[in-house]
């Protein structure tokens, strides 16, 4: 578990099997930060079919 008590920018990503895939950093580093987040959703395919199925909801 995880709490952060701060200002955060938000950028939803889309979704990969149903589960949100949303980057929250600070926004002074949205620029680089969201550039950064946007791969997540190809890393999850990449390793949903090379290596299996993303185990949690």
């Amino acid at each position: 578990m995880v709490i952060g008590v701060a200002k955060f920018a938000i950028q939803y990503l889309g979704k990969f099997n149903s589960i949100p895939i949303v980057s929250w950093v600070y926004p002074q580093n949205k620029n680089e930060g969201f550039y950064d987040y946007e791969q997540a959703v190809k890393i999850f395919q990449f390793f949903d079919s090379h290596i299996g199925p993303y185990p949690f909801a």
